[in-house]
C-alpha cells in the first residue's frame, strides 16, 4: 500500500503520540504549521531497501525519528542543514531496532524529574570529550563522547545528556 505524503506525516505524529511523548508530538505539529505535505516527503522510506528489511514498528519509528530531524535541525529551527535528506539517519538506524530508534527520538524530548545529580553524573560519563557530536546518530545513552571543545559546549553536553 502506497502512503501519501499526508499519511506519513500523520502516522510519524500519531507514533510519537502513542510512543513517545505528548508534548513532542504538539510541539512537531505546530512547528510543521502548513509544511505537513513537504515534511511527509522528506520522511519517506523508499529507495531506501527499507522493504527487506525492519519491521512495520521500526519503520514508524524511523518517520518520526526522521519528522524531528527534519523540523529541529533545519532552518529556522537550526542555523544550518543538517537533516539534508535523511540518508545519514537512515543508513545508521536502518539495522537499529525500534527501541534504539525510540532511543533517539526520546533526545528531542525533556527528562521528567532531572536531579543535579543526574547532570553531574552526566558530566562524569563523559570520556572523550573531543569526540565529534552527530546530531543526526547520537541518543542520550552515547555518554562516553561529546564534542566538546570550551566551557559552554561541556554544559551543553551535560544538559543533553542528562535529559535537561
Amino acid at each position: 500500500m502506497t502512503r501519501t505524503n499526508l499519511d506519513r506525516y500523520t502516522q510519524a505524529i500519531d507514533y510519537i503520540k502513542q510512543n513517545i511523548d505528548l508534548t513532542l508530538a504538539d510541539r512537531l505539529s505546530q512547528k510543521a504549521g502548513t509544511s505537513k505535505e513537504l515534511l511527509g516527503k522528506a520522511i519517506s522510506l523508499q529507495g531506501g531497501g527499507f522493504w527487506s528489511t525492519g519491521t512495520p514498528g521500526h519503520h514508524k519509528a524511523l518517520r518520526a525519528l526522521l519528522l524531528c530531524q527534519q523540523v529541529y535541525l533545519r532552518p529556522p529551527v537550526y542555523h544550518m542543514d543538517k537533516a539534508k535528506d535523511g540518508s545519514e539517519a537512515k543508513n545508521y538506524f536502518k539495522t537499529k531496532g525500534e527501541e534504539q530508534v525510540k532511543e533517539a527520538i526520546r533526545s528531542y524530548t525533556q527528562k521528567s524529574n532531572v536531579t543535579l545529580e543526574d547532570f553531574a553524573q552526566a558530566a562524569l560519563k563523559i570520556t572523550d570529550p573531543a569526540k565529534p557530536f552527530n546530531e543526526l546518530t547520537r541518543m542520550r545513552s552515547d555518554m562516553g563522547f561529546g564534542g566538546i571543545t570550551n566551557c559552554y559546549g561541556a554544559v551543553k553536553m551535560w544538559l543533553f545528556n542528562s535529559g535537561c
